[in-house]
């Protein structure tokens, strides 16, 4: 990584991060459009606890997943009412946009201190409304967990608009809290949400969402 404009920034399209040790950013990380960092957290965290930012701003694919035996290594956000612990922005500038997409295998992602000036407290989905555009956000979760978040809408995950897609296949989103709608998952527009497996899920608030129910266990 490199230092830009206090961030970090990759200096490969393709990185593999291996923790081992717990490890406090100075700087969000910056994964641009093009870029994909695969994250093994190990049992180890991953935080930013300096500035109210994210710990990664994406563009680009992140996978995170756990190898440890226990599985219970943490991406955590500090402060989150000021900015989500992982912001997946789909525009970039202009008229400039990205197709990122996340991919959550195992480990957890919660957030501190978060108070109620704005939304998602461990992670916002998207960031500029463009029904126009086919460039997608996209959040798939086959494991792990969301939990601890809070925020005004969606303590735990906020899905920002139409050029947002959720797909979630496994794992836990609880714990959040907020003061207004959607402790856990608040979903204000016509996004597209999947849901299937063995799941659970607290609060989910949604307005004029597409829901669809894949094999549903609940």
């Amino acid at each position: 990584f490199s230092v830009s404009s206090n961030r970090y920034v990759a200096n490969s399209n393709e990185l593999y991060l291996y923790l081992t040790e717990d490890l406090d950013l100075t700087y969000s990380i910056n994964l641009n459009d093009g870029q994909t960092i695969h994250l093994c957290l190990n049992g180890y965290d991953l935080m930013h606890s300096k500035t109210p930012n994210p710990v990664m701003r994406v563009w680009g694919d992140l996978d995170i997943t756990d190898c440890s035996a226990g599985r219970d290594g943490q991406v955590i956000g500090y402060r989150t009412g000021e900015s989500p612990c992982l912001y997946i922005q789909h525009w970039v500038t202009g008229t400039t946009w990205a197709s990122p997409t996340v991919n959550l295998f195992a480990g957890t992602l919660t957030a501190k201190d978060g108070d109620s000036s704005t939304n998602a407290g461990v992670i916002q989905l998207g960031n500029k409304v463009n029904d126009n555009e086919p460039n997608l956000a996209t959040l798939n979760m086959y494991g792990g967990k969301i939990c601890g978040g809070h925020g005004k809408l969606g303590g735990n995950l906020y899905i920002h608009n139409s050029n947002c897609v959720f797909n979630m296949f496994g794992g836990e989103i609880t714990g959040g809290t907020t003061s207004s709608y959607g402790a856990d998952i608040y979903s204000p527009s016509n996004a597209s949400v999947t849901l299937g497996g063995t799941i659970t899920i607290g609060e989910y608030y949604s307005n004029a969402i597409v829901l669809k129910l894949q094999n549903l266990n609940a």
